[in-house]
């Protein structure tokens, strides 16, 4: 299972479609982007992360709540 795909499933089971999700990934054109939100991700980090971004991520998640 591709993580789209663990996304695609995590929306459409009501119990868990309240986690946040987030694409950690090494992919970061526009076309990236995008298929990342259409499979249900909230945010996308691409690699190298740094530990500023990842701060900061955590953050927005943890606001979301």
């Amino acid at each position: 299972m591709t993580g789209y795909e663990l996304a695609r499933h995590v929306r459409r089971d009501p119990l868990l479609a309240h986690l946040q999700l987030v694409a950690l990934t090494g992919y970061g054109r526009e076309d990236d982007r995008v298929r990342v939100r259409e499979a249900g991700f909230n945010l996308h980090i691409t690699k190298p992360v740094t530990d500023a971004d990842l701060h900061a991520t955590l953050a927005q998640v943890a606001d979301a709540k």
